[in-house]
């Protein structure tokens, strides 16, 4: 009996062994799709070494704005009393000229909320990258706004327009310009007296579509800190509009003031409208424009012998400049003076020597913002002044000089060795007709007049030197057959690429 029970033992092992392959079959399958579902953690193919986690990108701004004030006005001018005592614009007329340089794709001009009379800026040669594209006009029916798109932020790339305003009768006799100004979320200036006779107009644009609130404060030479101000300090702007605000009404009786324009919403650009009237008698007229970032040193181009000259400064902290005329043969101290923080102070700097060009104001270590003010007498105790202010120079930069106005270029070399440019000119339909080498020595000036390039340049660009401080000086023929003086200074653009660079970093909370 028991031999036969012996065959059973083998089918008992069989079906153990056949359980056992089929429950580790379904362990390693159940493992393996495990691992496919969740990844085990040295798999990183989610993460980001942190040491690459940052990242820099630079991007160049390719559309340009520019906004170029109405012709000169006064702030009021109504028909009441005796018309004898009237004030008066007389005959006051204007001109303008813009130019786009280099890379340029296209550039328009247009008044402010008015697209409908645009103008192409054009070149009678569009083939050829040497010219300039250009358009010419007046302003006399209001203020222009200048829109430029580059092919390519580059330097020696992007636009430079000015405009003029002349009269012999009324109360504006003499000349008036300015350059064209960028928009920006804050601009500053530096401003004459306010002593009654004196009207300062702030005049404020804004080109976007969204309008827009302003901040305003104002500086003055009684006292430290900020003042009150007899008006608003705020000041609303619609868009695409012009808003006007009397800054002499603001803040009357300084001998200078320095004034701060901060808008919330969207850049703005701004310039001040400065007439000076004694009884009957015209003192003046000129714009001032916007000024750069204070720096230790500042360099007002625009001077002639003969001049009166005043410099308004201002300053954040106490400190003590020294003024010094920059001539032909180098440059020699005229004053030094102690400045009060946060407070306006003016140098009286006399009369200007003869070949003398320029003035450079440098601190014992503070940074100040500077503007000079240029007095020349006519006829009749006639006056007319010219506001130039500090400069920032540029590698590349541009000027154009209106139709019916005169110009002499003048030169100052902010550096301690001779310092080598390049002047290119072109006429008034934009082309290139040649260009000129020029070397000013150290801390030194000089003139030259466009014609000595062409006697047909109407645009002039200087290139190659960052360390040079230009300007033209403008006249007009009819003024001064009137035997008056009239004098005006038209500042350079800078043609240089306007660069950010924008910073991405890795934040794992991000996605936690």
């Amino acid at each position: 009996m028991s031999n036969q029970a012996l065959p059973s033992a083998p089918k008992k092992h069989t079906a153990l062994r056949v359980t056992m392959a089929v429950l580790s079959g379904v362990c390693i399958v159940g493992v393996l799709v495990a691992m496919a579902i969740i990844p085990p953690s040295w798999v990183t193919h989610d993460s980001v070494p942190r040491d690459n986690a940052r990242m820099a990108q630079t991007v160049s701004q390719t559309q340009l704005a520019s906004y170029c004030p109405a012709r000169m006005d006064l702030a009021d001018s109504g028909s009441y009393g005796d018309s004898e005592f009237q004030a008066s614009s007389g005959n006051v007329t204007s001109s303008a000229r813009y130019a786009a340089f280099g890379s340029v794709y296209r550039a328009t001009v247009s008044r402010i909320g008015n697209d409908e009379d645009s103008v192409n800026l054009d070149s009678d040669s569009n083939l050829d990258a040497d010219n300039a594209k250009v358009a010419s006009g007046d302003v006399n029916d209001g203020a222009r706004f200048v829109d430029t798109r580059l092919l390519q932020a580059q330097s020696g790339s992007g636009m430079a327009a000015s405009v003029a305003s002349w009269a012999t009768e009324g109360d504006l006799r003499g000349v008036s310009a300015a350059s064209c100004v960028a928009p920006s979320l804050e601009q500053r200036f530096v401003l004459p007296s306010s002593a009654t006779g004196t009207t300062h107009q702030l005049v404020v644009a804004n080109p976007s579509s969204k309008a827009t609130s302003l901040q305003i404060e104002v500086w003055g030479t009684s006292s430290s800190g900020a003042l009150s101000l007899s008006t608003a300090s705020s000041l609303n702007v619609a868009a695409q509009a012009e808003s006007v605000l009397d800054l002499s009404a603001a803040a009357p009786n300084q001998d200078g003031l320095y004034v701060k324009v901060s808008s919330k919403e969207t850049p703005i650009a701004a310039v001040v409208r400065t007439v000076k009237i004694d009884g009957l008698t015209s003192k003046g007229s000129d714009y001032a424009e916007p000024l750069p970032q204070a720096q230790q040193s500042a360099v007002l181009s625009g001077v002639s012998a003969d001049d009166e000259v005043s410099i308004e400064l201002f300053s954040e902290q106490d400190t003590t400049v020294t003024v010094y005329w920059l001539g032909k043969e180098g440059r020699s101290e005229a004053k030094k003076q102690d400045l009060a923080a946060q407070r306006v102070s003016v140098v009286d700097a006399g009369k200007a020597p003869q070949d003398t060009y320029g003035v450079m104001v440098e601190t014992d270590g503070g940074t100040i913002s500077a503007s000079a003010q240029l007095t020349r007498s006519g006829d009749g105790d006639q006056q007319d002044f010219a506001l130039t202010g500090m400069q920032s120079p540029a590698q590349s930069s541009a000027i154009t000089i209106p139709d019916n106005v005169q110009a002499t270029v003048l030169i100052a070399n902010t550096a301690d060795q001779q310092e080598s440019a390049t002047i290119q000119a072109f006429d008034a339909s934009g082309k290139a007709l040649g260009s000129k080498e020029i070397t000013v020595d150290a801390s030194s000036s000089l003139s030259m007049k466009p014609e000595d390039i062409d006697e047909n340049a109407e645009l002039l660009l200087m290139k190659d030197n960052s360390a040079l401080a230009w300007s033209a000086r403008v006249q007009q023929q009819s003024v001064s057959d009137a035997k008056l003086a009239g004098l005006a200074v038209i500042t350079p653009i800078a043609l240089e690429p306007q660069n950010e660079t924008i910073w991405a970093q890795s934040d794992q909370h991000v996605v936690q």
